[in-house]
């Protein structure tokens, strides 16, 4: 299970750099799924709601990022409306999106996020997205392993859909490392398969 690091932000306890929660917080709390203020740990990660102040971080990132990625979290330019939007759904219970942040630097590295699946009831669809200079270094896994924990432990989710394009090589390998199964004919279009791990998968 990972560990909730925090409840609430404290505005002593945050870098002015990038919104880093301090030790200001509480080292601990439990979720209460209700759209509390919470840090999710991992070895070398945390991950924590967004923040306005990470408009700055965040816009540089998918400013770099190449035509090739097509995959990014939000339009260039709409990074605050994102925020915005993402602040709304955490505070209603729809949605949950974190800020991928290296514990070490600390050093944003991408976003992640669930979402109520208002379709399938305790499903929850995942997505996620590193930056390319982070890539091929297990962030994303690590990122998606404590979501996956996060999710089941915590939201009670029945199961976590993925929906990913049939080419993307590198998320399907992750998917699967983390037993995560394709569900055969099922996908958002014909070029998107839809992967899924139940709570017991």
């Amino acid at each position: 299970m990972p560990a909730i690091e925090a409840n609430r932000p404290q505005s002593a306890g945050v870098s002015s750099r990038s919104g880093i929660p301090g030790p200001a917080l509480p080292p601990a709390a439990l979720f209460s799924g209700d759209g509390a203020w919470c840090v999710v740990g991992a070895k070398r990660l945390l991950l924590r709601p967004l923040m306005a102040e990470d408009a700055d971080d965040l816009g540089r990132l998918i400013d770099a990022a190449t035509d090739e990625d097509r995959l990014l979290p939000c339009a260039r330019g709409q990074v605050g409306s994102w925020i915005d939007e993402a602040e709304r759904h955490r505070r209603s219970g729809e949605a949950h999106t974190f800020l991928l942040i290296r514990r070490k630097d600390p050093v944003v590295l991408g976003a992640a996020n669930l979402r109520r699946d208002e379709d399938h009831a305790g499903h929850w669809q995942i997505g996620y997205w590193v930056a390319a200079p982070y890539r091929r270094q297990r962030y994303c896994t690590e990122a998606v392993e404590a979501l996956v924990r996060f999710a089941f432990d915590e939201l009670a989710a029945a199961a976590l859909d993925a929906s990913v394009p049939v080419l993307n090589t590198p998320s399907i390998r992750l998917l699967k490392r983390l037993r995560f199964r394709a569900v055969p004919g099922v996908g958002d279009a014909p070029d998107v398969g839809l992967w899924q791990r139940a709570r017991r998968g």
